[in-house]
């Protein structure tokens, strides 16, 4: 059995980067319609499924150009979608209800999920990922941890390095191809956002015929986890610390497992 294993603890710092934005005033393409028009690539056969469900598959060496489309915006832990958790636990599995320790506080979100969309796609893939922000007065960006675009390195996230950062009420298309195989991840690359959720699981995965492969007997969507530290508020609250201990850090008073965990 094999798992893909993913952490992101972090210390607290500020971090710091052109291609075409989509304007607010153009029509945004449907959730669950791909628009050939604005995808077409003849090497490519297309995925419809605007979430990618289409591109999480058995690789059979076809690439496909998967599309997803990404809204960042300000969301709540436990909130009313959260119905009765946790005191009936199955509520805590409910559509947008962002459970992570129990502990109510604001966070920012990809979708209202936390973690955000997966992205599980074959080496080879064209990954296409529009991303609309949502947020009333920050800017937004996008990094893809461990990608290394060769030849796209305008999607590569870092605002006022390789990209203008995306501004309220607009969209910014990312389009890239997934060339190595392995566990990586996505996450915000604006101001604190990372550490209050925008972040998920970007998996690329090869034909299962090469020879590496035949170490494990699956490799399943469901064995994917990301760990991550988090704090019972905004990060930015504490920033730059506390009196003489400001520059140790400090240490989270929970940890999620695929965005859920426990506060005591």
């Amino acid at each position: 059995m094999f798992f893909r294993l993913m952490f992101h603890l972090h210390v607290f710092a500020v971090f710091y980067g052109v291609a075409g934005l989509v304007n607010g005033n153009v029509a945004e393409l449907d959730w669950s319609v791909q628009p050939l028009e604005s995808l077409s690539n003849k090497s490519h056969s297309r995925s419809s499924d605007s979430n990618g469900k289409l591109c999480l598959r058995k690789c059979d060496g076809v690439p496909r150009l998967c599309y997803y489309k990404f809204k960042l915006l300000h969301y709540t832990t436990m909130s009313l979608a959260c119905g009765k958790c946790p005191k009936v636990k199955s509520d805590c599995y409910l559509p947008h209800c962002v459970a992570a320790n129990g502990v109510p506080r604001g966070i920012t979100t990809i979708n209202r999920m936390i973690p955000g969309p997966s992205i599980q796609v074959c080496q080879g893939d064209k990954i296409v990922v529009d991303l609309k922000n949502h947020l009333p007065s920050d800017s937004a960006s996008i990094h893809w941890h461990g990608m290394r675009q060769k030849g796209t390195q305008y999607y590569d996230g870092i605002p006022l390095i390789t990209q203008c950062p995306i501004g309220p009420g607009e969209t910014f298309r990312y389009q890239f191809y997934a060339e190595d195989a392995g566990t990586f991840f996505y996450h915000s690359h604006s101001g604190f956002q990372k550490q209050d959720g925008p972040m998920g699981p970007l998996i690329i995965r090869e034909n299962p015929n090469k020879e590496f492969n035949f170490h494990f007997d699956e490799d399943l969507p469901e064995h994917v986890m990301l760990i991550q530290d988090w704090l019972n508020f905004l990060v930015e609250e504490s920033f730059p610390g506390d009196g003489a201990d400001r520059l140790k850090g400090f240490r989270a008073p929970s940890y999620l497992i695929n965005g859920r965990g426990i506060f005591t």
